[in-house]
Formats: C-alpha cells, sequence, structure tokens
C-alpha cells in the first residue's frame, strides 16, 4: 500500500473495478493515521458491495478516492 495521508474523521470511496462494472462505496477510514496499515469500517449486509469486501484477500488490488471530510469538535 502507497503512504496515504489522512486526519482522524476522515472517509474514503473504495472502488472495486473501473468503466461499467465500477462499484464504490464512502468508508469510514477507523485506523489510526499513524498505523502501518489502513482500515475501514464496514457493515456486512448481503450485497454486491459487502460480498466483494468479505471476498477479498491478502494482496487484493482496488482502488480508493479520498481522503474527504474533516473531524471537528463543537464547544
Amino acid at each position: 500500500m502507497e503512504h496515504l495521508s489522512y486526519l482522524p474523521g476522515q472517509w474514503t470511496f473504495l472502488i472495486f473495478g473501473d468503466g461499467p462494472e465500477r462499484i464504490m462505496k464512502p468508508l469510514s477510514l477507523s485506523s489510526s493515521p499513524t498505523e502501518d496499515h489502513l482500515e475501514v469500517t464496514k457493515k456486512l449486509a448481503g450485497l454486491r458491495f459487502s460480498e466483494l469486501v468479505d471476498d477479498l484477500e491478502v494482496g487484493d488490488t482496488l482502488s480508493l478516492d479520498g481522503p474527504y471530510g474533516s473531524f471537528s469538535e463543537s464547544n
């Protein structure tokens, strides 16, 4: 994985395939930016995107678009 710079509270699009077969969904980045891996949060709901996520194996390739969003605190 190439380094992805992001801040806590941001999200990214997880993308499978390209062209007309492309499937993408926005997912929360749940790993810390200081960790050496990327972790996202996805509830597996039995839909096609969930099946693709569930079938991922070490070494599989997919694309990301992002990060997006900003974390803000309210006072």
